[in-house]
Order: structure tokens, then sequence, then C-alpha cells
């Protein structure tokens, strides 16, 4: 019988008491130490806000479908759009991704069809849609412009309006706040579409601020929206539109987006378009969320640890007493672990609870008005996460508190460390097997890269205590205060280990992603290819305008905005609606190019000078004479060139080949122009010329960045669907990313490096009082302060280059694979930003960061720290 007397208690009761006093232990020293609970707070508590933030942010910015519902059906059952009576394949439930298969008959359907294969009794809403310029006082670009009627109740919920009424006239419009405040007014007029149709303004409409903010609504029948293209209705069917009445609008040509379907999507297959499409998979995306976690939770782990331990010492004594009336080694642990579980539980809550209403606020400042939505699940795993991190920090102190010697304790003695003898021996395998899997990374590409670091830098968490002795031995030729200072920093491994191994963690991400960086840089400054003369201004029609007349107010407004000034106009062909292409055709040439108006312009003596940037009397002279002018010689066979046409008609082309007289001429700089073409050659190549831009000559005046800014503010006045493009050469340098980087990196850095300094000078108090009691002076107290930080942050750098510098070269190094390699170039794209993680020829080492990593940081934290050192030491007398 398990019976008991009273006083008695049963193990799993007495283990819930102990449970229990650990608990009132740790949060009363969690209350008396609130400096140090304050840090503890902030490292694991910062890291939980932030991320919570970001979790509620994306979760709310996400529309689901079900969401969007009625902003994109209203009231009605679907929308039904055209796709030209080709057979839809594979259309998604949402009706968002979709592929159609080939088909002859491509006549837009009438809103008479569409209600004709729908059930009886149904009928259907126009809403065609059309994307196109509009002009006020001035153009504006692209505006999307609705035809529907906005008095049927199944627009309802889709646009309110908000002032005056909808429009119920073809001549009649209303336009979205953002078109009012450029100028739209009720009762004044707007000109929509390239034609400059005219219409009335009679109302104001909103609709849900996840959509478009620029746009109108037309009354159907008003002419614009004519195009095949982006033609919907809204249907209203007796009986909800099911999977099965999807897939038979499908085979017509129709896409469906049922309300019913949507709504409920069980019905319909396995959403085939969930794949990624680029970058790391979708199959790859929860195994890299889960080392970024780790990532972060390890270093958590080395910020806290000091903090930990440290406590740990402070409360040597008061555990020594525990011990003494009879606590054992588990109830030491348990009370250093319930340091970490009050702390860590306190922290997640409380950065949990911050989080949530920070993105409200930051989504409430972008004022977009996205349906709040907070990912309770989320945010719990990651309070999870923060307070588990806490209680992994305080793994190490714990074990410390359980093998503590009570006599020495007591006794006022210092206990020696136990060397870990397995630890350097476990840590060398995983780096050695870490730099293994980076390395192979290359190949298997960018996960493999990832893990690899991880591992790598869990071996050299485990070598650190090692790897710190070693580099405290060599202090002997330093200063006396600054050999203190590093042969503390090695006494108290236990305090100096993590925050070495957090600011390795820190270099070392900075330097694996700063190396392939700086080599993309190089790589795209190798490849640049300018579009225009370095210095050259462009105006250019983002559509081909051959129009005189849209070209003659450019020409005013450039005369106007630089007196004295005559572009060069580079004319060229034009493709036409078939499509018309054409390419240089010869023996050693290399590979035919398709010419355009930038590669084969066509134009005079004032032409070729700007396109060779030198004058070239003998070439000015062919061109002149109807000779074509090459810029390389290999297209040129006695004195001639072959140039094939080639137009494309459906799935039909014609080719014809014409041989023509032509001369070589070497440019000054090389760039995309092949050739240029006397405007006689033209009508024997087949070309059909227009103006394609004008370009100030930057050998007859170079136009500043104020004109270029101030032409192109004003150009949408005279003209839209208008650019302009000042050449300067390649810009982008990478200074910017190497920066953030060592921005970010060094704030790690310091943080790491001032919170362990701060540890260790309260650590050190008695070694201070010691150097104050035989007569040092207040600088050498700081200088032993100033070493310690330096020690640390000189140790964690060097040995976080070691570790980063091992991925940071794999991600650069030019393996010629897409799976692995370093960074994507794009030679033919000014100002391109490169991918990390592709393929890349160059491999250049930002030698300057690492320089300012491996020596700035550590001065930098070493004058800091001595800065603010408390040099005031308050000595006491011993009696007895």
């Amino acid at each position: 019988m398990n019976e008991r007397t009273d006083g008695e208690s049963t193990p799993a009761s007495s283990r819930v008491s102990a449970l229990l006093a650990a608990l009132r232990i740790s949060r009363r020293d969690a209350w008396r130490a609130k400096g140090r609970s304050a840090l503890i707070v902030a490292m694991v508590g910062l890291p939980v806000l932030v991320i919570t933030a970001l979790l509620t942010a994306l979760a709310t910015m996400a529309i689901s479908p079900q969401e969007g519902l009625t902003a994109t059906l209203g009231t009605a059952d679907a929308l039904v759009r055209d796709q030209g009576r080709q057979p839809i394949r594979d259309q998604d439930y949402t009706a968002r991704n979709f592929s159609s298969g080939g088909g002859e008959d491509v006549r837009p359907w009438t809103t008479q069809e569409i209600t004709a294969v729908l059930p009886p009794g149904s009928r259907a809403q126009q809403l065609h849609v059309r994307y196109e310029p509009y002009r006020l006082a001035r153009w504006w670009p692209i505006v999307e412009i609705t035809e529907t009627d906005l008095r049927d109740p199944l627009t309802r919920s889709m646009f309110q309006v908000v002032r005056g009424r909808p429009p119920a006239a073809p001549d009649e419009v209303a336009v979205s706040p953002p078109l009012v405040e450029r100028g739209a007014k009720i009762g004044g007029t707007i000109s929509l579409t390239r034609e400059g149709t005219v219409k009335k303004v009679v109302g104001v409409v909103e609709r849900a601020p996840w959509e478009s903010a620029n746009f109108v609504v037309a009354f159907p029948g008003g002419g614009l929206a004519d195009q095949r293209y982006q033609r919907a209705w809204l249907v209203d069917t007796s009986d909800p539109v099911t999977w099965s009445g999807v897939k038979k609008l499908n085979a017509l040509g129709l896409v469906v987006a049922s309300r019913a379907v949507i709504e409920d999507p069980g019905s319909a297959p396995d959403d085939i378009w969930a794949a990624g499409t680029g970058g790391v998979d979708s199959g790859s995306w929860p195994a890299l969320i889960a080392m970024i976690t780790l990532m972060v939770i390890l270093e958590v782990v080395l910020l806290a640890g000091p903090a930990f331990a440290v406590g740990l010492r402070r409360r040597r004594t008061e555990l020594g007493l525990v011990a003494a009336q009879g606590g054992s080694a588990r109830h030491l642990r348990m009370i250093v672990l319930m340091d970490g579980v009050v702390l860590g539980a306190f922290s997640a809550v409380l950065g949990a609870a911050l989080g949530i209403p920070l993105a409200q606020a930051l989504l409430a400042m972008v004022g977009r008005g996205w349906p709040f939505e907070a990912p309770w699940a989320q945010v719990a795993a990651v309070a999870v996460l923060g307070a588990a991190s806490a209680v992994i920090a305080a793994v190490v102190p714990a074990s410390q508190a359980a093998r503590m010697s009570v006599s020495a304790v007591l006794g006022g003695r210092a206990e020696a460390p136990r060397p870990q003898r397995g630890w350097p021996v476990a840590g060398a395998v995983l780096v050695v097997a870490g730099v293994g899997l980076t390395v192979a990374g290359a190949w298997l590409g960018i996960l493999a890269i990832v893990g690899g670091t991880l591992i790598t830098q869990l071996g050299f968490v485990a070598l650190v205590p090692r790897l710190v002795g070693l580099l405290g031995r060599l202090s002997g030729w330093l200063p006396l205060p600054l050999r203190l200072a590093s042969r503390d920093a090695v006494r108290h491994g236990g305090r100096t280990a993590p925050a070495v191994a957090a600011v390795m963690a820190g270099v070392a991400v900075a330097v694996a992603l700063a190396i392939p960086f700086n080599s993309a840089s190089v790589q795209e400054k190798i490849n640049y290819q300018p579009q225009e003369a370095a210095g050259a201004f462009v105006v250019k029609a983002m559509e081909r305008a051959a129009e005189e007349e849209w070209w003659q107010p450019v020409r005013e407004l450039l005369r106007r905005e630089l007196p004295g000034v005559t572009p060069v106009e580079l004319r060229g062909h034009r493709r036409g609606p078939a499509g018309t292409f054409m390419r240089l055709v010869a023996g050693n040439c290399g590979t035919p190019c398709v010419i355009t108006a930038d590669d084969f312009p066509v134009g005079d003596e004032r032409v070729l000078r700007y396109v060779l940037g030198r004058e070239d009397p003998a070439a000015e002279a062919a061109l002149r004479a109807g000779k074509m002018v090459l810029l390389d010689p290999r297209g040129i066979t006695g004195g001639q060139a072959r140039v094939e046409t080639t137009t494309y008609r459906g799935e039909s082309e014609s080719r014809q080949t014409v041989t023509v007289p032509a001369v070589a001429a070497e440019p000054v700089e090389r760039r995309s122009v092949r050739a240029v073409i006397p405007p006689s050659l033209t009508e024997k190549l087949g070309m059909r010329i227009e103006l394609a831009k004008l370009v100030v000559d930057p050998r007859e005046y170079r136009v500043t960045d104020a004109e270029s800014e101030r032409i192109d503010a004003r150009l949408p006045e005279v003209a839209f669907h208008a650019d302009t493009y000042l050449e300067r050469g390649f810009t982008r340098d990478g200074v910017f990313e190497l920066v953030l980087l060592g921005g970010a990196a060094g704030l790690l850095v310091l943080v790491a490096a001032f919170t362990a300094t701060g540890l260790a000078a309260a650590d050190a108090r008695a070694d201070l009082a010691g150097l104050a009691a035989i007569g040092a002076p207040a600088g050498v107290r700081r200088l032993f302060v100033a070493g310690q930080a330096g020690f640390i942050t000189a140790s964690g750098a060097v040995l976080g280059v070691l570790s980063g510098a091992v991925p940071g070269l794999v991600s650069a190094w030019p393996t010629g694979t897409s799976s692995g390699g370093a960074i994507t170039s794009n030679p033919g794209s000014p100002g391109y930003v490169s991918d990390v993680l592709s393929d890349n020829t160059v491999l250049d080492v930002p030698w300057s960061l690492l320089a300012i990593l491996v020596i700035g940081l550590p001065v930098l934290a070493a004058l800091v720290a001595g800065a603010f050192a408390q040099t005031r030491v308050t000595l006491t007398r011993r009696t007895g």
C-alpha cells in the first residue's frame, strides 16, 4: 500500500516543490540584478520582436483569394475572362494562373455569347479593362481603365462612389482619388488613351486598398475597352459555378473565377502552379528557413550565455549555501536553468506582445488599409524559440553550477576550470565536415553552402575556448594592462568564449556575403556595356512613334531647355505588326546579330561621328557615297557586306539577302551599335524608317544632371511614353553593399564586445581593486578594460574572417554551374544588381572591409570601452 504519514511527501510532489522553489529563487535574483536581467531581456526579446513584426506584416499584406473575393467578384457568382476561344488547360482554382492551347479562332466574345454558354437565367455585366496613359494638365503614365456599369448590383463592393455619382452615359467616367490630386475634378474632363478620347468626370470612386490606386471607371460603350485582351464579365447564375462548370467553360476558351470554388477549393485539383519558378525552389524553403532560425538561435545563445555565466559567479555563495543545506547537484542545475526559463519566458512574451502592435503601426503608416491579421501560430512558435534560446544559453552555466565545489565556494577560493577534453576534437571534426560540405555546395547548391557554413560555425564555437587559450599565450609582449586583460579573458573562458564566438559569427556572415558581392561588382564593371557614348543625353520613345507630330513638341522642349544645342537624330528600322528583323551575315563575323534601331542606326555624318566618338573623314565620305559603315571589319568581304532580312507572319517567314557596299571604321569605345546605314540604302534593304531617338552628342555639349532632371520632369507635359537617359557609365561600384554589410556586422560585433566587456568589468572588480591597492593609476585600470574589449573583438574577428572566407570564396568561385556558383551578372544591363549564389567569372576579395573588421573594429571597441570604463574603485579594509 502507498500510505504515508503527515509531513512526508511523495517523490513527485518533492520534485514539484523543488521546481517551485527554484523558480522563486530565480525570480528574486532576476529582480535584484536588474541590469543583467534587462540585458538578457533585450538580447532575447529584440529578435522575437523583429521576427514577430515581420511575420505579422507579411501575413497582413498577403491577401488570400478568400479575403479578396469581394474586391474581385463584387456580388457576382463568377468572373469570366475572354482568352480568344482557345481551350484553357490547367487553370488553378483562383483563375490567376492558367495555360492555353493553340487554336485558330481568336474572335473576341460578346456579352450575348457569354450569356448563351451560361446556365439558363444567367446574366452578364461587362467588366473590360484597358491600360493606357491619360492627360489632365500634362500627360501621366499608365492608368487602369475599366468599362462597367457601377449602377449594377453585381459591382457592389468592388467600387464605392465617395463623391458625385456613377457614370450613366458613354461619355462619362469616374476617377480614383489619386487622379483628383493630380487635377481631375467633378464636372471637368480627362483625356484618355493615346488617341486622346475626352470624357467628362462625374464621380470619385474607391476600391480595395490593395488594388491599383490609379484607375478610371467608364460606362460601357464609350469606345475605351476596344482591345481583345482584358475582356471580362461579372456573371450572375441561378446555381453556383462548380469546378466541373469551370472546366466546361475552359474548353470554350474562357477563364473562370468562381465564388463557390474559391470559397471551397476542395473540389479543385492540387494547385499545379504552387511550385517556385526561380531561385530556391519551394521544396527547399523549409530547410533554408530552419537553418536561418538555427543561426539566429545560435547568435542569441552566444550573446546571452556570458550574462548567465557572470550571474552564476555572482551567486556562487548563494548556491553554495543551498548545497550546504542539502541541495543536490540537480537542485543547483535547476536553479540556474530557471534563470533562463524566467528571463526567456518574459523576454519572449514581451517581444511578441510588442511586435504585433509595432507591425500594426508600421502598416498604418504605409496607409494601404490591408485587413490586419496576426499569425498567432507562427508568433507562438517564435516566442517558444526565443524562450528556448534563453534556456539553451543557461545550460552551460547550469552544468557548471552542478559541478562546483561547495567547500571551495564557501571558503572563498576560486575553482580551476575543468577542461572539456572532447570539445576540441569534436570541434575540429565539425569544422572539417562543414568546410567539405561548403566546398561541395559549389555544385550542390545554396542549401549545401548554408548548411556547411552552419556546421563550420558550430565547430568553431566548440574550438573557441582552446583557440582563446592559444591566443592568450601570445600576449607576453603586450604592456602590463593589456597582458592582464588577455590573461583574465583566458582565465574566465566560460564568459569569454561565447562572446568571442558571437563576434566570430557576425563577422563570418559579413565576410561570406561581402566576397561574392564584391566579386559581382567587379564582374559587372568588366562586362558593363554602355548604351550610349559617355555623357550622352537621350530622349527615346518607350513605344515607337513614327509620326513627326509626336516628336516636334519634344524638339521644342529641348530647344527651350538647351539653347543652341541641336540633337542628333537617330533613325532605325520599324518592325511593324508582322515582325521584321534584320541581321548581318558574314563568313567570319561570328553569330549573326539582330538589327534594331540601336544596333544599326540610319543617318548622316553627325550620326556617324556620334557612333564612332571621333571624326573619320574616310568613313564619312563613304557614308555620303551610299556605303554602309561597319564597326566590325570581319563583316566585309571584298568591300561588300551581305544583309539578310527576315519577316515573320504568324508561323511563316520569308527571307531576303541583299549585298551592299561597305567600309569598316573603329569606334572609340565598344557599344551595341554594329553599323551605320546611309538613307540611300534603306529602300534596297526593305527598311521602314522611323525616328527612334534624339541624342545630345557629348562631344558637342554635355548635359548636366540638373538639366537632365529638369527635362525629365517636363517631358510628360508634351509627350507620353517618353523616357530620358543620361549615360554616366558604370556607377554601381558595390560600395553601398559593403558599407551595409560592414555596418551590420560592426554593430553586432560591438554589441557582443561591449556586452562581454561590461560583464567582465563587473566580474573583475576584485582585480581592479587589487590594481588600485598596489598603486595603479586610473589610466592603467582603463587600459585593462580597453584590453578586454580589444582582445574579445580581435579574437572573434580573426576567427570570423577565417570561418567566413570559405563560404564566401565558394560562393564567388567561377564554377560555371547554375546550381551553386556565385554571382549572376548581366553585361548588357547597366546598373544591374546581381543575385548572390549564382554564376560568376571573377573572384575579388574586399581587403579593405576585412581590414576594417580585423583591425578597425577591435581598435574602436577598445577605445569606446576604455572611454566609458568605471575606474573609481572603493577599497575595503579587512578586519579580524
